[in-house]
């Protein structure tokens, strides 16, 4: 009988400098490698399908379920849900964007796909104030990186981004960022 000794490696997130973000593994790439794990393993797959239909259960019912959540994209609530089931159960942390109206009212929300967000530069308190979004974080160019604000519903936190931002007009929202490992900075696919 032979066995074979598998390569076990601790996933790093060090500071990338080039892209002023905690990368997510060496090659910043550690979301997309675990995605296609995932999806090319028939079990891994049907497991991860079988855990999203857990989460979301039944439903909230035809009304909650067919309620508009964000027009932009014609989201309904129970594709918001399942969005946010998928990142929960294939990467075990979930990005959600959250836009508002001048009335400080949650005007949409979306998820943002786990792959394309990374945490951006903390201050002395610790505090990383920005979620830097892109899609293709391998060699990713400065000008593809948007930095969008850490949620926070404070009237006066909303204020003082919009006036960042230069107005409602060019305001980009809020992220809200779930980390199932609260230990780590990004958490560890199951």
């Amino acid at each position: 009988m032979k066995t074979l000794l598998v390569e076990v490696w601790k996933r790093l997130t060090p500071w990338s400098k080039s892209a002023d973000v905690y990368a997510n593994d060496i090659d910043n790439g550690y979301p997309e490698r675990m995605d296609r794990l995932i999806n090319n393993s028939v079990t891994a797959k049907s497991a991860a399908i079988i855990m999203v239909q857990y989460l979301i259960g039944k439903g909230y019912g035809p009304e909650a379920d067919s309620a508009i959540i964000n027009r932009q994209k014609n989201l309904k609530l129970i594709d918001f849900a399942d969005d946010v089931a998928d990142d929960l159960v294939k990467q075990r942390g979930v990005f959600i964007h959250i836009n508002y109206n001048a009335l400080y009212q949650v005007a949409d929300m979306s998820v943002l796909p786990f792959e394309w967000c990374r945490i951006g530069k903390k201050d002395s308190t610790d505090y990383a104030g920005k979620i830097a979004v892109c899609k293709e974080w391998l060699k990713p160019k400065r000008s593809d990186i948007e930095l969008i604000d850490v949620y926070n519903p404070r009237k006066k936190v909303i204020d003082a981004q919009v006036a960042a931002a230069g107005g409602w007009e060019h305001y980009k929202g809020q992220v809200l960022y779930i980390n199932m490992d609260s230990k780590l900075i990004y958490p560890l696919a199951v």
